[in-house]
């Protein structure tokens, strides 16, 4: 296909029809009210973890706001957090920060004056609501002939079964913030907003580094002003970043990086080829990591497997991600026109993700919010039994039932990790082969 770059934003971008307002409404509400049943008492550990980097910030202690791992990564929190949040009498899990210092700070400005509750019930509304937001935002920048109330419950079914969206909403995971914003910066790019899809994009590098690598696709689709506006509130991002919080812990966030990068972990909600393979070709190198809840409850099988990767190893899965980059990059450049790349987004955000080291069921949840839009592709029949089987594969309540007993065992461990990956592999393949399907009626007959 022929490169026209810098095309204008097409006339079909999706508004939200009146007569379809309704029904959405219905559909989202649906939703709200079904995470507030099931997931506004959640765990939330992904959202203290932020909340205790930021008071150790705020009472002076910048030592105690990441982990110290300097091997491999264990997934531990600092040992004064577990010692605090006894006496505190908190009883439940508790992972380390890892996100950028600038997030802390923020955090730590009103870790002081708000209770830990508070954060986490006002979260437990946001979230689902940029859930909402994620979905309806693929929808406008996918433009499919689904109507947006049934393009949204078919999502949602999908986020909820499945670990991708069940288990973010639990945990009131922060990469829900930058699945919503990281989309929102690709349809605001693809729609002709270029400088305000830029500096959104620039605002979800600074809350997660991978959503970066996506300026170049960008670059790629010819959204030059874009890829201009994301350097530049980028680098405001990243000086604002030091000047609050100090180049000695954006050295300690570095250097956690580079631990991540070379580790490998098994879990059953870890989807990458990486971990899948170094604990299978690696198994004698493995250490079993105990989990550290407040309060232990026979959890001494709780735990997961780390493999310090071999530096040959780590250097050729870096090679293979860097080299999938490379080819999605030139096929970005070959599609000129931006309904013909509406798909090729989420196969990018899959991708990029299972070809990393450690990407958790929650990093799929930009590449989920597109999986209607199979259906309009491949048609009902085959659309939907795809959609099945990857949330059959990758649902936890599916697992916990079959593996009942079994939960934590590591045999049982590895086999989730390995169809999870499997699964999210499939799904981010459909998406790149049906990109250049016309849509398809319901019935499964071409439109």
């Amino acid at each position: 296909m022929t490169k026209r770059q810098g095309t204008a934003a097409p006339t079909d971008a999706r508004p939200l029809a009146s007569r379809d307002a309704l029904a959405t409404a219905v559909v989202a509400l649906s939703f709200l009210v079904i995470c507030a049943v099931y997931f506004g008492a959640g765990a939330s550990a992904d959202l203290r973890a932020i909340w205790m980097a930021g008071r150790a910030l705020a009472e002076g202690h910048p030592d105690l706001v990441y982990p110290t791992d300097s091997g491999y990564f264990t997934m531990l929190p600092p040992e004064d957090w577990l010692t605090r949040l006894t006496a505190e009498g908190y009883s439940g899990e508790v992972f380390p920060y890892l996100y950028p210092p600038l997030w802390a700070w923020l955090m730590s400005l009103i870790a002081g004056s708000v209770r830990f509750e508070v954060v986490q019930a006002v979260a437990s509304v946001l979230n689902p609501l940029m859930m909402v937001g994620l979905i309806l935002t693929a929808w406008r920048l996918a433009a499919p002939r689904l109507a947006a109330a049934q393009y949204l419950a078919i999502a949602v079914v999908v986020m909820l079964i499945s670990a991708i969206g069940s288990l973010a909403l639990y945990q009131n995971q922060p990469q829900i913030l930058v699945a919503f914003l990281t989309v929102l910066a690709i349809e605001r790019s693809e729609r002709g907003h270029e400088v305000t899809g830029g500096a959104i994009l620039a605002l979800a590098a600074a809350l997660k580094i991978l959503p970066a690598v996506f300026v170049l696709l960008l670059l790629a689709a010819g959204r030059r002003r874009a890829v201009g506006a994301f350097l530049v509130a980028g680098a405001a991002l990243a000086l604002l970043s030091v000047a609050v919080a100090g180049w000695p812990l954006h050295q300690r966030f570095l250097a956690l990086l580079g631990v991540i990068s070379n580790s490998a972990m098994l879990s059953p909600i870890i989807y990458t080829w990486q971990s899948v393979i170094a604990q299978t070709l690696f198994a004698d190198q493995l250490h079993w990591v105990i989990a550290r809840p407040v309060n232990p409850v026979e959890t001494s099988s709780y735990g997961w497997a780390v493999v310090e990767m071999p530096r040959g190893f780590a250097f050729g899965c870096k090679l293979v991600q860097a080299a999938a980059l490379g080819a999605l990059f030139l096929r970005f450049r070959a599609t000129g026109d931006t309904r013909d790349r509406a798909l090729l987004w989420p196969a990018a955000f899959g991708i990029m993700s299972v070809l990393g080291p450690i990407a958790w069921c929650y990093h799929y949840l930009a590449m989920a919010a597109f999986a209607p839009c199979l259906i309009d592709r491949l048609g009902l029949r085959r659309g939907l039994s795809l959609l099945a089987v990857v949330v059959v594969l990758a649902s936890p309540w599916i697992a916990s039932w079959l593996l009942e007993g079994h939960r934590f065992a590591f045999d049982h461990s590895r086999l989730r990790q390995a169809l999870g990956t499997v699964a999210m592999t499939a799904l981010a393949l459909a998406f790149y082969l049906a990109r250049a399907k016309a849509p398809t009626a319901m019935t499964g007959r071409p439109a």
